[in-house]
């Protein structure tokens, strides 16, 4: 049997008006599959998809896999410390697989890395009550996450909330980071200009259309609050920040990421080939000698086609024994 093979392929597609088919069936997708506490409303998604601003720029993919839209991802780049923000990568339950989630993060990795200058990737990754309480999906994200080289920054972080009166969205959380500096370390000072240009230039920023005047003032103080917190928590802390040791070989098996099967040890083919011809033919001959001279049987004229008939037979069944395994 030849061997078959299924070659998924996996594309994204850049949305530039929420008047797009793709875009609408991404978007419910989105809803049904991401967790309340973590999924923003869509109506902002498709205010800032129709609306640019300064500070930030978002950018919306519709995802597909063998021409089947199966999910919607999303990325928003900080201008002043040209960091993209990688928000979400959902996609249908059925198709929540590592090398989904691998694929479509190296796609999104690739297109905007060609589209802008990057420094850094980074994404908000829950630890809710020092990582006890973290959802499905944030524990896929983060292990693939750690699988494509971002690292856990080890210092305080948290999400604010999403809008107003949206308390259960604001939690403990960690930052994990990306560059193409293949960085070790992360200088404080840094760490500080990331957080602060995602809490003023990128949050801020986005609720303001959706808010009344008190209720702006009151979300902006919460932001200074805990931007304030982390600052203070963020002296104790030596320098440079360090990141998060994670165990290689345990991220692989962990979050739902399948490990591919070990291959089969097979023999080789040529040796046994030669084993047979060298030592268990001359050994069947040699048998059958001994059995006809032992019945009295004239070897001179009976033997030879007993030979040819063993050669064909060992010939036939050769193929069958060294026969290669398929998938």
């Amino acid at each position: 049997m030849n061997n078959q093979y299924l070659e998924n392929n996996y594309k994204i597609k850049l949305i530039k008006t929420s008047s797009d088919t793709d875009y609408i069936d991404s978007v419910k997708i989105y809803s049904r599959v991401t967790p309340s506490d973590i999924r923003t409303n869509t109506n902002e998604l498709t205010y800032w998809l129709d609306n640019k601003t300064v500070g930030f720029e978002s950018y919306f993919f519709s995802l597909f896999l063998n021409d089947t839209n199966i999910g919607l991802a999303m990325c928003t780049y900080l201008k002043s410390t040209k960091t993209v923000v990688i928000e979400y990568i959902a996609v249908e339950d059925a198709y929540r697989k590592n090398n989904t989630y691998l694929s479509y993060l190296n796609e999104l990795r690739m297109f905007i890395s060609s589209l802008l200058e990057v420094t850094y990737f980074i994404c908000e990754i829950s630890n809710k009550n020092n990582g006890v309480e973290v959802d499905d999906e944030s524990k896929i994200f983060k292990t693939i996450l750690s699988i494509e080289n971002f690292f856990t920054i080890d210092a305080d972080y948290h999400t604010p909330p999403l809008g107003i009166n949206n308390e259960f969205s604001s939690f403990e959380a960690k930052l994990m980071i990306n560059s193409n500096t293949n960085i070790k370390t992360i200088p404080k000072e840094t760490y500080i200009r990331v957080i602060r240009s995602l809490y003023f230039e990128y949050y801020i920023n986005w609720y303001t259309p959706f808010f009344s005047e008190s209720e702006r003032l009151r979300y902006n103080k919460q932001i200074q609050n805990t931007f304030a917190s982390i600052q203070n928590k963020l002296e104790e802390l030596p320098e440079p920040l360090q990141f998060i040791e994670v165990n290689k070989d345990k991220i692989k098996s962990a979050g739902g990421v399948e490990k591919l099967p070990a291959p089969k040890k097979k023999l080789n083919n040529n040796l046994t080939s030669i084993f047979i011809s060298i030592f268990v033919f001359p050994i069947i001959v040699i048998a059958y000698y001994k059995v006809f001279n032992f019945f009295g049987i004239d070897t001179t004229t009976n033997f030879t086609p007993i030979i040819g008939g063993i050669s064909s037979i060992i010939v036939s069944i050769l193929p069958f024994l060294l026969k290669k395994d398929t998938v």
